[in-house]
C-alpha cells in the first residue's frame, strides 16, 4: 500500500514538474512571437527585452538568438549580431536562416568572402532560398565579379519574380559592365513593384547623370531624399 501510494505522490510530481516546464516554454514562445512582432514594428527595444525574457525562461533557444541578431544588425551593431548567430547554430546547425543571415552581418563588416562562405552554407542547406542567392550575388558584386553576381540575381528572380531589391541590385551589376540599358530596364522594373524603395532611386540617378539626362537624375536624387527621410 505504502509503495502504490509512493508512486501515486510521484506521479503526481511529475506531472506536475512537466506542466510547469511546457508552461514556460509556451511562455518562452510567447516572448519571442512578442518579439518578432515589436521588430516588424520598429519597436526595437521593446523587442530586445521580450528576447532577453525568452532566453531567461530557455536558455538554448536557437530562434530567439537569430531574431535577437537581427535587431543587433539593424542597430549596426554587427559583430554582437554575429555572435547571437554564432550561438544559434551551436544550438541549431542546420540552420539556413542564421547561416544567411550572418552572411549579411559579415558583409556589412566588409568580410565578403565569409559572407560568400555563409551563403553558400545557407544554400546547401535550402537550394530554393531567393535572400541566399540575392545576398551572394551582393558579396560577389563587392568582389568585382559581376558576371557572377548577375547569375545569383537571376537565380533569386526565377524563385522570386516580384524580388525587387534583386532587380535593383541586378542593375548595379550591369551598370558595372556597361550594360546601361538593361540596368534601366531593371530599375524601372523595381520601381513599378515598389515605388518606395528609396535606393533604387539612387541609383537610377546616378545612371541617368551618366547618360545626361540631369532632370530625371535630380527628380530620383528628390525622391531618395523623401523617402530616406521617412
Amino acid at each position: 500500500m505504502k509503495e502504490k501510494n509512493f508512486y501515486k505522490v510521484f506521479g503526481i510530481i511529475l506531472l506536475f514538474t512537466n506542466t510547469f516546464c511546457i508552461s514556460l516554454t509556451d511562455k518562452a514562445v510567447q516572448y519571442n512571437n512578442s518579439g518578432v512582432l515589436k521588430e516588424k514594428l520598429g519597436d526595437y527595444e521593446g523587442a530586445l527585452l521580450d528576447y532577453e525574457k525568452a532566453l531567461t525562461l530557455r536558455p538554448n533557444y536557437p530562434e530567439v538568438y537569430n531574431n535577437r541578431a537581427v535587431i543587433k544588425e539593424k542597430k549596426k551593431d554587427y559583430k554582437g549580431a554575429i555572435e547571437d548567430y554564432n550561438k544559434a547554430l551551436s544550438l541549431k546547425p542546420n540552420y539556413p536562416e542564421a547561416f544567411n543571415n550572418r552572411g549579411v552581418s559579415k558583409e556589412k563588416l566588409g568580410d565578403y568572402r565569409g559572407a560568400i562562405e555563409d551563403y553558400n552554407k545557407a544554400l546547401s542547406l535550402k537550394p530554393n532560398y531567393p535572400e541566399a542567392f540575392n545576398n551572394r550575388g551582393v558579396s560577389k558584386e563587392k568582389l568585382g565579379d559581376y558576371r557572377g553576381a548577375i547569375e545569383d540575381y537571376n537565380k533569386a528572380l526565377s524563385l522570386r519574380a516580384n524580388y525587387f531589391q534583386a532587380y535593383s541590385n541586378r542593375g548595379v551589376s550591369q551598370e558595372y559592365l556597361g550594360n546601361v540599358e538593361e540596368a534601366l530596364v531593371d530599375y524601372n522594373t523595381a520601381i513599378q513593384i515598389n515605388p518606395r524603395y528609396a535606393r533604387v532611386y539612387y541609383h537610377r540617378a546616378r545612371l541617368y547623370k551618366k547618360l545626361g539626362k540631369l532632370e530625371e537624375s535630380k527628380q530620383d536624387e528628390e525622391t531618395y531624399q523623401v523617402l530616406e527621410s521617412n
